[in-house]
């Protein structure tokens, strides 16, 4: 019975010991306050993880990116570099899609824009590369 018990805490202590490390990997990646789900003004959203992008319209249609390729990129846009500095231009092909009505499995997704985050990461902007547009989404759950 002594065995067990040991044995039953170091696999208990181990689990823990795993479990803390994954949470601090995603801690150190530079990139993980972008992943969430993020909320337009017009309710669809973008949900970001560390492989894929899954963007949802309000009638239930969707599109999925994955895998996705991150690089790195500095904000160039006087209107908005100053609280969104650097981002990320995230690129990847159309690997799912449901009566989305924007992408079409194969096509390339990201190629012309890049996104990103506020100082105080509640806000994350989508803006063209050439600074012709940007659209302001919010970290679903929070407030501003």
């Amino acid at each position: 019975m002594k065995k067990i018990s040991v044995i039953l805490i170091a696999a208990m202590t181990l689990m823990a010991v795993m479990a803390a490390c994954s949470s601090k990997k995603e801690e150190l990646d530079p990139r993980s306050s972008y992943f969430a789900k993020w909320v337009n003004s017009e309710g669809w959203t973008v949900t970001i993880s560390v492989n894929d992008i899954r963007v949802d319209n309000l009638g239930g249609g969707y599109y999925k990116v994955s895998p996705i390729t991150w690089h790195a990129v500095t904000n160039t846009n006087n209107e908005t570099k100053d609280d969104y500095p650097s981002g990320y231009k995230i690129t990847g092909l159309v690997s799912e899609e449901k009566d989305s009505g924007w992408g079409i499995v194969g096509d390339l997704f990201g190629d012309d824009w890049a996104y990103f985050i506020h100082k105080n990461g509640n806000t994350l902007i989508e803006q063209e590369d050439d600074n012709s547009w940007f659209k302001v989404m919010t970290k679903a759950g929070s407030a501003l």
